[in-house]
Order: structure tokens, then sequence, then C-alpha cells
């Protein structure tokens, strides 16, 4: 497909959330960010983790797999694979450091789950999307 023909459909604004649209757009970007360096290994991590949840997915009981519609199979898929897209604005020092973190770098690997919001808000994921990556890192007690 014209890759120009792609970008200017992915820039329309999502009226009504396309299962088809965000697996396209998934598509499109994780060509796309082939072409970053150093985000081979998130890139992998993520593609492992979409896996893993599409397990627990399939043997989810009967009864709680048929509550899910393919919408919400495919928006926790697409936040699986991309949950850590916010790392890519971590310099690689931080995120391979030996040891315990500073207080500062701590809270730059804390701001990945939002940084990764705002990413995949600003490439036109539904709100979701980027709120399951926003709350990746959530207790269920809210800490």
């Amino acid at each position: 497909m014209d890759t120009d023909i792609l970008d200017r459909y992915l820039a329309k604004p999502l009226s009504v959330h396309s299962i088809d649209r965000v697996a396209l757009l998934s598509s499109h970007r994780y060509e796309k960010m082939q072409e970053v360096p150093g985000y081979q290994a998130t890139q992998k991590h993520g593609v492992r983790t979409a896996f893993l949840v599409e397990d627990i997915i399939n043997r989810l009981p009967a009864k709680v797999k048929r509550s899910l519609s393919r919408q919400d199979i495919v928006f926790i898929l697409a936040a699986a694979l991309w949950h850590d897209i916010g790392k890519n604005n971590i310099t690689d020092s931080v995120l391979n450091k030996p040891g315990r973190l500073s207080a500062d770098e701590g809270f730059m690997v804390d701001m990945h789950a939002y940084l990764g919001s705002r990413v995949l808000a600003s490439w036109g994921f539904p709100q979701e999307v980027a709120q399951m990556v926003l709350y990746h890192h959530q207790r269920w007690d809210g800490k």
C-alpha cells in the first residue's frame, strides 16, 4: 500500500472505533518503528507480551471470554504490543543501569507509561488503548 495514502488515512480523526483501523495502525507504526535505533528490544518485549495476553484470553472461562467483544480483544492486544513505547524516550544508560536508580532516574522510568499513552494518542489510537498503556503498572489498589 502507498505509504502517503496510508498516512493520510491514519491521520483522519477516529469517529467510530474501528477494529480494522487499530490493527492497521499497529501494523503501520510497527513497521515505522523498525527504523528507530535501539527500539528492537522493546519491540520484541511488546510482541512477547501480546502473545502472552492472547494466551491468557484464550484460557479464560467461556463465560468470561464471551463477555469480551472482538473490539475489546483487539484493543487489549494493541495495548499489550505497545505498552512500553514510552521507554523509547528514556536513555539506554538509565534503562540498562545495573543497580539502583537515582530518584530522578526512577521518576523517568515511572513516566514511561504516561509518555507511552501520549504517543499512542498522538498516533490516533483509541482512548481505551492509550488508557490501558497509561495504567499498565497500576496495582488494583491504586498504588
